[in-house]
């Protein structure tokens, strides 16, 4: 009898270790710090190319999207992917249970209207750098669910942001570059505050 007590104890013991290792690891985020760093690094690059190809290449509205802002998003969808490949396998995580299927089901279809939304957007007198702003404000409330929960607030300013843009119409490639910046610093700033408190907690 003593030993089933003792049994069931050290049973119940194992059952709350083992819980609060998967609520420890459910508290991480999904992505890495560096991945916030090459985010902003591929959102620069895209900026600079539009900047620099504006004028030699008489970019449309079009062009600019299909041909740099796409890539660019494909680019960090793939950061996104390989970043999270490699905190659960860390994490010692099943790579695709039913949760997770769910939840890349939800964020790919986020990021899928996104981009339907920002290519719509295109055909009407929206100025460009204002939907650059609004579409990615969304992408920043989605990264808060599975990163760093403070990346909503981020997302909050920059759609602010883009609503004033869109309310005083401010168009031309001036300002495509300071909506392309604000993001690559937004992304690089999440990436630098964790980059300091990661170096804090040791």
């Amino acid at each position: 009898m003593k030993t089933n007590k003792a049994d069931l104890a050290r049973y119940l013991k194992d059952i709350s270790t083992i819980k609060r290792t998967i609520d420890e690891i459910e508290e991480k985020p999904y992505v890495e710090i560096w991945a916030f760093f090459a985010w902003g690094g591929v959102v620069l690059a895209a900026t600079l190319s539009n900047w620099i190809l504006w004028t030699p290449l008489k970019l449309t509205r079009d062009m600019s999207f299909f041909g740099i802002w796409i890539p660019a998003m494909v680019l960090m969808c793939l950061i996104e992917m390989i970043s999270g490949i490699r905190v659960m396998n860390r994490n010692a995580m099943v790579v695709m249970t039913k949760y997770l299927f769910k939840f890349m089901i939800a964020a790919a279809s986020i990021m899928g209207v996104g981009m339907v939304l920002f290519y719509y957007l295109l055909d009407t007198n929206v100025p460009l750098p204002g939907i650059v702003l609004l579409v990615s404000s969304v992408y920043y409330s989605l990264f808060s669910m599975y990163s760093f929960f403070y990346a909503a607030i981020h997302g909050a300013v920059i759609f602010i942001l883009g609503l004033i843009f869109c309310f005083l119409n401010l168009q031309g490639i001036g300002f495509m570059v300071t909506a392309g910046f604000v993001n690559a610093l937004a992304f690089t700033s999440i990436g630098c505050i964790e980059l300091f408190r990661s170096k804090s907690a040791r």
